[in-house]
């Protein structure tokens, strides 16, 4: 017999026993949390260095662009009260002054037509979209003309708003009443800095009507935003990029998106966007944000290999544990004795497979660089537990099992939205099966049976 007994006479496990193996092994798999922390981290660096070359692409081509605009601004003379302390009197005295302010009018109808022409742009291992969109369209305004004045400060102007000033193509147009009219850098408005504007001619008092017409090119990246400002809107994006993000405040009404790339088109009005009183509201500050009104579509790229990796890096204890058990359980099958240093081998193995999976994918597919190191740490753990446990069919079964454990995990980083129905339901049948398998044997007799015989 080879039990072993304290001094109290009562039997304790070997370390070679099933119960005083499985603590071990279990051990073993807690410490492998620290490489896979190691793991997460150098991911984590790599999204970081992808993060300082996309930064730098935008800033070397030009940032996401929300474009606002036509606004009809009209500049008008008004007469304004003000205190002064007079010298001479010594007491404070009310006077009068002409100052200019600046009526704003939105369009009563509006219509854009955008399309969006992409490029990836590269540095270093690194690439991310940019485009360079075609803007054109109509607006139509209905407003209350000044007076005519000497000043050349009072004479009215439509302008555009883009997020980055850089984009603006040197193809800019308006036409008014089907007059081009000359183009202008800047705004003239304090809360919209970035654009350009076109100067109008004064119609004088009553009431007028105004139809614009425009086009310019816009450079920018990752997204494209439009502020709906007419009474009326009606958009249109159109891009050969087949992987749109729609977002903003308003969704499209239609959209229709394929492997040639997408067509959207949106419609709002000024009951849905309240967007004259949020205008007026914003023209006061010294400085406009209307993007929470807008609408706009990102264009994004299907895979970022580092949110998969991670993802995948966060299984990859349940997966050592899954393999040890697998180990384990083939141990006790065969009635064989595995040393611990080969679980920390093994274990080591599938450690690396999450730092293959990086490595590789930052010069390949995803999807090529998940079967390529699945495949190579598969085939490694079948080959060396085939000599473990002392038979090639084991060996093949066992890295069976592993490549299907592998295909799972790929199944479950593939679908997000069953991601969390489909780990349930596989730890409950690899839980079941190994008590199935396990049902008969003694946990305690078991390994002290083996050495008898």
């Amino acid at each position: 017999m080879n039990e072993k007994n304290d001094k109290n006479g009562k039997r304790r496990l070997s370390a070679n026993e099933p119960a005083a193996k499985a603590a071990i092994i279990g051990f073993l798999a807690i410490l492998f949390l620290i490489p896979l922390n190691m793991v997460r981290d150098i991911i984590h660096e790599r999204a970081g260095y992808r993060h300082q070359a996309e930064t730098g692409i935008r800033q070397s081509w030009a940032e996401s662009q929300t474009v606002t605009g036509p606004v009809l601004a009209i500049p008008y003379t008004a007469e304004e009260s003000y205190s002064y302390f007079d010298q001479d009197l010594q007491k404070p005295v009310r006077a009068t002054r002409n100052v200019i302010r600046t009526r704003y009018v939105l369009p009563d109808t509006l219509e854009i037509d955008t399309t969006a022409d992409l490029e990836l742009r590269g540095r270093g291992l690194y690439e991310i979209p940019v485009y360079t969109a075609t803007v054109s369209g109509t607006a139509t305004f209905r407003f209350e003309g000044e007076a005519p004045t000497e000043s050349e400060d009072t004479r009215p102007f439509l302008f555009f708003s883009v997020g980055d000033i850089r984009g603006i193509g040197g193809n800019v147009e308006v036409v008014a009443d089907g007059e081009a009219r000359p183009i202008q850098p800047g705004t003239g408005v304090q809360a919209f800095p970035s654009g350009f504007h076109a100067p109008l001619e004064n119609p004088g008092t009553g009431e007028h009507t105004l139809r614009a017409d425009f086009s310019f090119s816009l450079k920018g990246s990752t997204s494209l935003a439009f502020i709906p400002l007419g009474k009326d809107t009606a958009i249109t994006i159109a891009s050969p990029w087949p992987h749109p993000s729609f977002g903003g405040r308003y969704l499209p009404e239609t959209r229709e998106i394929g492997d040639d790339g997408f067509r959207a088109h949106w419609n709002t009005g000024f009951l849905a966007t309240d967007m004259e009183r949020r205008f007026l509201e914003c023209t006061g500050a010294t400085s406009c944000n209307l993007s929470n009104a807008s609408l706009n579509v990102t264009f994004y790229q299907p895979v970022d290999i580092y949110q998969q990796a991670l993802r995948a890096a966060k299984y990859g204890i349940l997966f050592i544990a899954l393999t040890f058990a697998l180990f384990f359980l083939f141990e006790i099958l065969k009635a064989m004795q595995v040393h611990p240093v080969q679980y920390a081998l093994v274990g080591s193995a599938l450690a690396l497979f999450f730092l293959l999976l990086v490595s590789l994918s930052e010069h390949l597919a995803f999807g090529l660089s998940y079967a390529l190191s699945a495949a190579a740490v598969a085939g490694l753990l079948g080959y060396y537990v085939s000599f473990v446990l002392r038979s090639a069919q084991w060996g093949g079964i066992f890295a069976g099992l592993v490549t299907a454990v592998y295909a799972l995990l790929y199944a479950i980083l593939a679908s997000e939205d069953n991601a969390l129905l489909m780990g349930s339901l596989f730890l409950f049948g690899m839980l079941a099966a190994i008590m199935v398998l396990t049902r008969k044997v003694d946990w305690y007799g078991r390994a002290e049976k083996a050495k008898a015989e």
